[in-house]
């Protein structure tokens, strides 16, 4: 709830260099996040998720999203 609290706050004061860094910094984390998020659910990073798939589709095993 203080992410959104952060960035309402950031939206709604008067523009200046220091809020745009941090909602460039809560962004950052955020993505960071989810990423780190992505990879413990499903054991391979975002970007080769469609490699891994196909590697096991070709050994005759399920995929990630099958499973």
């Amino acid at each position: 709830m203080l992410v959104a609290a952060d960035i309402i706050k950031t939206i709604t004061v008067d523009p200046s260099l220091e809020s745009v860094a941090v909602l460039g910094i809560l962004v950052a984390v955020r993505i960071a996040l989810s990423i780190s998020l992505d990879i413990e659910v499903d054991g391979v990073v975002p970007w080769h998720r469609l490699r891994s798939d196909a590697m096991l589709r070709e050994r005759g095993g399920e995929s990630a999203e099958e499973s």
